[in-house]
């Protein structure tokens, strides 16, 4: 399919806020709460799910069209959304509905039922996570560090939207049957692109300290330190969740990596230029790098190609990214964007030389002395070439 020219993440806001109000004149459940909060419109996937299922595939082809990066089809939301207004109202009123939505008990039955129902592709890496790498080597990030609370916010608004969006997911396969929700899609929105739709999606999660339905108490967990709300960004949950499934990881593999507020990252301490940081995950699996607005787009307009390339040559080295995601809020004093990354090193054989390499031979790509990792000049002089076969470069 024909993918969109460029991702705008700077202009995004604008456009989503425009086709709310554009929509919402003619309903009020766009005009309301439903895309204000990603959590939101889970507890009302799984309440439409449960009044009529065929609901649900309506109010994702809804959500869906929301992200066209150019708008238009304002008239088929229109209709579509009215055909959801009744189930809102009745969401809103019933006791089984939105009052759920804080009901932490809720939360507890989430966090211990999280596991991933999908095995593992037995297919390049992707087993490898069966291994245990080496400890991460670093600075702890615990209570007194500097990045702590975007360390824990991460953890914490990473599982929230990994969870919500799964919900939404599992409910929307559950309304489809036999039927391929893109063909749906075209033929509702027969001018939008549904990959340009995908690629420009954006589900925003508020995160309270009290904890609700699908988040813990904050405030708690972090013995005070975030007492207010943040939020947290989930860029093209659906692309990312198809990106993960391909490497073999599953949601409860990447929650007890990722988002385990009982144990800490490891700050990764680099000699990049770029100003960007980096952590570890705890068990070394993972890697969160902070990234600029052009690094973040040009991941997103590549990742239709990405997935193509992972589903032909799954032992491919190129970087193995499992999310993009933004936490902000005046309560943990950050606005930071950044990616998931599955770690290079996913083994528990010694590592004899590391080198950083980002196919460039200027000057200034040899590393000093002291620095324990080498770049393109040094590999030159330590090993010239790879000397792979030539199938084994192409799978590569």
């Amino acid at each position: 399919p024909q993918k969109v020219v460029g991702v705008d993440l700077q202009n995004a806001p604008q456009s989503r806020e425009r086709w709310t109000q554009q929509v919402g004149r003619l309903s009020p459940l766009v005009r309301e709460l439903l895309f204000s909060d990603g959590k939101v419109l889970a507890d009302f996937a799984v309440f439409a799910r449960d009044i009529n299922l065929h609901l649900v595939k309506d109010l994702w082809m809804l959500s869906t069209a929301r992200f066209a990066p150019n708008g238009g089809e304002d008239g088929a939301c229109a209709r579509l959304a009215k055909q959801l207004d009744s189930t809102w109202a009745a969401y809103l009123e019933s006791p089984m509905g939105y009052g759920t939505l804080e009901n932490l008990k809720e939360w507890h039955k989430i966090a211990q039922t999280d596991q991933d129902p999908r095995q593992k592709l037995h297919t390049g890496r992707s087993q490898t996570l069966e291994s245990v790498p080496e400890a991460p080597v670093g600075i702890v990030i615990n209570e007194e560090h500097s990045r702590y609370l975007f360390a824990v916010s991460a953890m914490l608004g990473i599982h929230a939207a990994t969870v919500c969006h799964k919900i939404c997911e599992n409910a929307t396969s559950a309304s489809l049957g036999d039927a391929c929700f893109e063909t749906l899609f075209q033929s509702a929105f027969p001018r939008l692109s549904y990959v340009e739709c995908l690629q420009s999606s954006c589900y925003t999660y508020r995160i309270p300290p009290e904890g609700s339905a699908y988040s813990p108490k904050m405030k708690t967990l972090t013995h005070g330190q975030v007492d207010g709300s943040f939020f947290i960004d989930d860029f093209c949950p659906q692309l990312f969740s198809q990106l993960r499934h391909l490497l073999g990881i599953t949601n409860d593999q990447y929650f007890k990596s990722i988002c385990r507020p009982d144990v800490e990252f490891v700050e990764f301490i680099t000699t990049s230029r770029s100003g960007e940081f980096f952590f570890f995950s705890q068990d070394g699996r993972f890697m969160v790098k902070t990234a600029k607005r052009f690094e973040a787009e040009a991941l997103l307009q590549m990742l239709p190609d990405m997935i193509q390339r992972f589903q032909v040559a799954p032992d491919s080295i190129l970087g193995r990214y499992c999310g993009l995601y933004r936490v902000y809020g005046d309560s943990i004093d950050c606005d930071v964007l950044f990616f998931v990354m599955l770690s290079v090193t996913q083994h528990s054989r010694p590592i004899h030389y590391t080198y950083d390499l980002k196919g460039c031979l200027g000057s200034h790509r040899r590393s000093k002395l002291d620095e324990p990792v080498k770049k393109e000049l040094n590999w030159h002089e330590d090993f010239r070439e790879f000397g792979l076969k030539s199938e084994d470069a192409e799978r590569m």
